[in-house]
């Protein structure tokens, strides 16, 4: 379960004085999901003296270390409290990019080429069989093994999977880590990157319905709180999502300036 965390700031008045004693530095309750599992909502007292971070620690217990709160509050180290870090939803809904950007090209010939070492996008390859016919996952673990058995059975699809390291030249690319080795790509979707790679596109913004943007503070970002929601609420049609704003390097673009710009760059065979 996830905690999204308010900080509030104590004010001197003579009935917070005078209830200062029973007031508790932190509170805990529960908010519900529409069509989920419900997350904690935690309101942190903040006096004079800082936070008591002990406490929140105490009331938060195995969850300290999914909390949402605001960015400009600092965290202290090495008592088992952390910021919630996003790892399934961003990947995903990047995939969906890519798929839609992909099936824009009109070129079946496109070789895609997926890094995936915990298999993240197990369930969502088959689907891309129906824009391109060569994908090759590189990954170290074995989650797609029997997946590559069951498309060559199902739709006749060959899969390719290694081990290996491999020329990405002229390939499309998703991966959850930059490295230089795919600077010849001719587009790696991938995480934000403070170096402005040319042929890195990122995105941000993740739609969510009204029901749920109900429930999220004003002080904690979409995405996270996005993330949050389907790791650990459920609520899994959320990477059926596509970002709403896409990024080449840190340059803003709309999907059909990065589809003229991947054209511009495919070998002409």
């Amino acid at each position: 379960m996830f905690i999204v965390a308010d900080v509030v700031k104590e004010k001197k008045s003579l009935s917070k004085i005078l209830l200062k004693k029973s007031m508790p530095n932190c509170e805990l309750d529960y908010i519900a999901v529409n069509g989920g599992a419900p997350f904690m909502h935690l309101t942190i007292k903040e006096t004079k003296s800082g936070i008591d971070w002990d406490e929140v620690k105490f009331r938060t217990g195995l969850c300290s270390k999914y909390l949402l709160i605001d960015e400009k509050i600092s965290l202290p180290e090495n008592i088992g409290i952390g910021r919630y870090v996003p790892l399934l939803l961003p990947m995903l809904c990047l995939f969906n990019n890519l798929k839609s950007i992909v099936s824009k090209l009109d070129n079946k010939k496109t070789e895609i080429v997926i890094y995936d070492d915990v298999g993240i996008f197990v369930h969502k390859v088959e689907n891309l069989f129906s824009v391109v016919s060569n994908i090759t996952v590189v990954t170290q673990n074995d989650y797609y093994d029997e997946l590559q058995q069951d498309l060559l059975k199902s739709i006749g699809a060959s899969l390719v999977v290694t081990h290996d390291a491999i020329d990405l030249s002229d390939k499309i690319v998703i991966s959850p880590i930059y490295t230089k080795s795919m600077k010849d790509a001719l587009a790696v979707f991938s995480f934000k990157s403070d170096c402005d790679y040319p042929n890195l596109i990122c995105g941000d913004t993740i739609p969510l319905e009204e029901k749920h943007l109900k429930s999220k503070p004003e002080n904690i970002n979409n995405d996270i709180f996005a993330s949050a929601l389907y790791e650990f609420s459920a609520i899994h049609t959320l990477d059926n999502n596509c970002f709403e704003h896409l990024y080449v390097g840190n340059e803003a673009c709309s999907e059909n300036d990065i589809i003229n710009r991947i054209r511009a760059k495919i070998p002409v065979s």
